[in-house]
């Protein structure tokens, strides 16, 4: 601001001239006049060339204004500020807690002199020897200041800014739960060590240590226990063991009344700082509010979901009720898929909340809350796929605009009811406390969406009667499509109800049940039996290929020795890196270990570079002018450390492709940056070993894994395939058991093909030939046609939970029986039988000739399931190069088979069912989901689905084929 004040009230003062002048007055009020300055003796004039002259108030509107474009600018890029601010917060903790290590006045004050025999925060004396000119001798006594921690911790204290970075991650459960597996593995190794050191003071590398050493190892991979768990252990402890064996057990001075252990031996210093590290990462998540919770998630992924669905239902039931086919059906079906992909992570935000509270108390009812909220959303995805099947396949033809017209008004008071009740149920688990007033307000919605439902199956039945003057006396093949659109609807307001009832359950129950350590003990007792639970097949396959590619290496670390090699005999540098980098299958892990070769190698060499231009034995740092001596030096290095830890902790918790670089980087340059000045330049031989040793490990594990899959006989492709065919069998299973009447059977068959589904998906990048380094003789996995069919499969698993819903008799699914039931996850356990006064829609179907006659429904779709999928699993598992992969008239039989229009008998099918009458109504019949004809319309349009999505399967399979 620039400003001059005369005697005469207005006096600018003149810095340029021949432009735009701006007056301010005696008053304070700004003003602006335009014109050419005069630049003669006496004038006073002001130039305003990129300068506004502004009194305090406009200052104050300019400044709320800024506040409110960085806040416009926040809400808009949530999730950009909220990566960016814990970037910014571990860098901040990292710089903070660095500082002892490369400040050489903190570093004294923290650590102390070498000298001291006790650990004691105090002063000690003790004699220094002088040696004079004259050849004399004397002994002076000097003080010195102990510190708060031993000196060698000062070694070991690269591991606080490591696990600070391997243990933040993007919210708090997640963080506190890799801080206690950080804390467990290095607790593992470390227990393990003291055994050893108990029976062999001295070291050892007998069988017995080497035995030790290797099954450990073993052990841990064979467990149960988290992924992260098994690194720290593993890699703590071959580099403890590594000692062991050569060195002996590196002991501490000061005492800590147990046997063996020292608070400054190698193992319990490394045990303290890797806890400090992970108590300092947990801070970074909470401090400074406001904090990035699991349970805030939670409850904001709950907000959103409600929106999600009461968006899709709304502008579902729109697109429908109208007259044209329009490109609106793509963007909703897109919506559809994005809410499901979103229902997902909820889950798993939920599941890492327990490591913020440990269901201790309320905590403990909120999460079960919130797990009857969120188990009963991925229940809905059959239903919206079924709606997003509806809606793609609507050709707004015959009586459908007739039909919504009548429809149109009670199917959107029923979305607003059911959406207004989950949004009730939302609100309830946000914190865990139900008054009665929710309770009163949860109860009187239920009746109201009841009461919706009642009205949607009136009008429905009103316009079933036009349809029966058509001769639609039972079905109609028209508004099939429409009557499982209205029953989807239904279902998923029914579905609501259920949930609504559940949460009024689950607060009646645990007020008056509630007990704290129970609930924790058991959930403890939980984890204890998941980690030691007898490993499968594919567990012991895992731990043998990375138990052979560890054990190599730390094998040829110890003994290997060369004069002009990069192997060093006693270095665990390369067991320690693979530790880090187990893999499940060879056919990702020579991608992903270049990446984290990658990620090492800049990591380590990045503060070589960085800090040698700031070393002042080189050219008195950068340019002369920035070096890292001194106290300006030591902030020089903080900024450094910040932006540098900022910059990769950004990329890690951002990039999809690179953020595991990025992680691996900010850990190992910033840990190496917080050396003391001028301290990197010493053993310039011995990092370049390193990095050599990494490079050797990374390819030998690599080839190990190739040799390793060789002789087991099995890929990654192999794998995917096998799924294919288990689903196959599954998928017959299901049907089977619905057309024997047994839905019990048939829902839990239905749960697992949808676990199947998900688990070939996770292995489709496992399976990309785009990854193989060395392809075989075996031509490329067609991994385009296993990502469609696994698509189709989503769509086939929904129209068996369709036949499921239509089937079966309405029971509500049991809640959850406390925040980690997963089984909740699926339907009831017991689906009730029909009375014997009851219409059984199954009973009814199997009863019809068209369907049971040889050829007729049943038969073709068994046998155009067998035949789809025999044909697939054979075309994909096939890896030579020519056509020959089944027999050709196994070939020629699909390329008969219709892809689109159901069954061959379709239309027989639906005249005998409108000839065989059946009762048009049940007794206490409220809900659209109880009417039997839509029962009977949607169990045929759900087969009929089934069929044209097995035609969607052929007609993928086609394109792959040779006439």
């Amino acid at each position: 601001l620039i400003s001059s004040r005369g005697g005469d009230g207005d006096r600018p003062i003149s810095m340029a001239s021949g432009r735009e002048v701006q007056r301010v007055s005696s008053a304070g009020q700004m003003k602006v006049e335009y014109g050419r300055l005069d630049e003669s003796p006496g004038s006073a004039t002001s130039v305003a060339s990129g300068w506004e002259f502004l009194d305090r108030k406009a200052l104050i509107q300019r400044t709320a204004h800024l506040q409110d474009e960085a806040l416009n600018f926040q809400n808009k890029h949530q999730t950009f500020h909220s990566n960016c601010r814990l970037a910014m917060l571990v860098s901040f903790w990292i710089t903070i807690w660095g500082l002892p290590s490369f400040s050489p006045s903190l570093m004294s004050e923290v650590f102390g002199g070498d000298n001291c025999t006790e650990w004691e925060v105090r002063t000690v004396e003790h004699n220094r020897t002088v040696e004079w000119p004259n050849g004399t001798t004397t002994f002076e006594v000097q003080e010195e200041w102990c510190g708060f921690l031993p000196l060698s911790y000062h070694g070991q204290w690269p591991n606080v800014v490591q696990m600070i970075l391997f243990t933040v991650y993007q919210n708090t459960g997640s963080t506190v739960q890799l801080a206690w597996q950080g804390i467990a593995g290095t607790f593992l190794a470390v227990f393990n060590h003291w055994i050893m050191e108990v029976i062999y003071p001295l070291g050892s590398s007998g069988f017995v240590a080497w035995a030790d050493t290797l099954g450990f190892i073993f052990l841990v991979l064979i467990s149960g226990a988290q992924e992260n768990t098994m690194k720290f252990a593993m890699n703590w402890h071959v580099w403890f063991m590594m000692t062991f064996l050569t060195d002996g057990p590196r002991r501490g001075l000061f005492p800590t009344g147990i046997p063996y252990i020292e608070w400054d031996s190698f193992t319990i210093s490394s045990l303290l700082t890797a806890s400090f590290g992970t108590l300092i990462a947990v801070l970074a998540t909470v401090f400074p509010p406001p904090s990035i919770s699991n349970y805030s998630k939670v409850s904001s992924s709950a907000v959103t979901v409600h929106k999600g669905m009461t968006r899709i239902w709304t502008e579902a039931i729109q697109y429908f009720c109208g007259s044209h086919y329009g490109t609106k059906r793509l963007l909703i079906a897109e919506s559809i898929d994005n809410f499901i992909k979103a229902s997902d992570k909820t889950l798993k935000d939920l599941d890492a909340s327990w490591w913020e509270g440990f269901d201790l108390c309320g905590m403990g009812k909120k999460r079960q809350l919130y797990r009857a909220l969120d188990t009963t959303v991925p229940k809905m995805n059959a239903v919206m796929v079924a709606i997003k099947d509806s809606v793609l396949k609507e050709t707004f033809e015959g009586s459908h605009v007739a039909f919504c017209d009548g429809m149109r008004t009670s199917m959107q008071n029923v979305l607003q009811s059911a959406s207004k009740l989950f949004e009730l149920c939302e609100r309830a688990c946000q914190d865990g406390d139900i008054s009665d007033e929710e309770t009163e307000e949860i109860s009187e919605t239920i009746a109201e969406v009841k009461d919706m439902q009642a009205q949607m199956l009136r009008a429905f039945k009103a316009l079933s009667e036009k349809e029966e003057m058509k001769g639609a006396r039972f079905v109609s093949e028209d508004l099939a499509n429409e009557n499982t659109f209205v029953f989807a609807l239904s279902v998923w307001a029914r579905k609501i109800t259920d949930l609504a009832d559940n949460i009024l359950e689950i607060d009646e129950r645990l007020d008056d049940e509630r007990n704290c350590i129970s609930t924790l003990m058991s959930s403890i007792g939980e984890g204890v039996r998941n980690t030691w639970r007898w490993p499968t097949p594919d567990k012991m396959s895992f731990a043998l290929r990375n138990w052979l590619t560890i054990s190599a290496v730390f094998i040829l670390g110890y003994k290997f020795h060369c004069n002009r090699c990069v192997f060093t005999p006693g270095d665990a540098n390369m067991a320690g890196l693979l530790t880090l980098l187990i893999n499940h299958y060879s056919g990702s892990a020579f991608l992903n270990n270049l990446k984290r070769l990658l990620g090492v190698l800049i990591g380590k060499v990045s503060p070589i570079l960085i800090m040698s231009f700031l070393d002042p034995q080189n050219t008195d740092g950068v340019f002369g002018y920035l070096s890292c001596e001194g106290a300006h030096g030591s902030l020089t290095v903080a900024l450094v450390i910040f932006f540098f830890t900022w910059l990769f902790t950004y990329m890690y918790y951002t990039s999809k492709n690179w953020g595991t670089i990025g992680c691996l980087v900010a850990a190992f340059g910033s840990s190496t940056l917080i050396s003391p000045c001028g301290s990197l330049a010493e053993d310039y031989d011995k990092k370049y070993k390193e990095i050599g040793q990494d490079v050797f490990a990374i390819v030998l594990g690599l080839f190990i894994d190739m040799a390793f899959d060789w002789i087991r006989g099995k890929s990654p492709r192999d794998d995917a395939v096998a799924n294919i065919e288990l689903m196959r069998v599954d998928l017959e299973a299901s049907l089977q058991s619905f057309f024997e009447g047994d839905l019990n059977s048939m829902s839990a068959k239905n749960a697992e093909i949808y676990e199947e589904i998900c688990l070939a998906e996770s292995l489709a990048y496992e399976a990309d030939p785009a990854l193989r380094m060395f392809p075989g003789f075996r031509t490329d996995f067609k991994i385009d046609l296993y990502k469609d069919v696994l698509a189709i499969f989503h769509l086939l698993h929904s129209d068996l939970c369709m036949m499921l819903f239509a089937a079966r008799n309405w029971s509500r699914d049991p809640p959850p029986a406390d925040g980690n039931d997963t089984s909740a996850m699926r339907e009831g356990d017991e689906i009730a039988a029909y009375d014997e006064e009851d219409f059984d829609p199954l009973h009814y179907i199997n009863g019809l000739r068209t369907v049971n006659e040889p050829g007729g429904i049943k038969d073709e779709l068994f046998r155009s399931l067998d035949l789809v999928l025999r044909t697939t699993f054979n075309l994909l598992q096939h890896g030579l190069e020519d056509n020959d992969f089944q027999e050709p008239q196994l070939t020629r039989e699909v390329l008969m088979m219709t892809t689109a229009g159901g069954f061959d008998q379709l239309t027989q099918w639906y005249d005998e069912i409108n000839r065989t009458p059946f009762s048009l109504g049940v007794p206490g019949e409220k809900q659209i989901t109880q009417d039997p004809r839509v029962k009977i319309t949607v169990v045929c349009r759900a087969m009929r689905n089934f069929r044209d999505h097995l035609g969607l399967i052929e007609e993928k399979v086609a394109k792959y084929l040779v006439l």
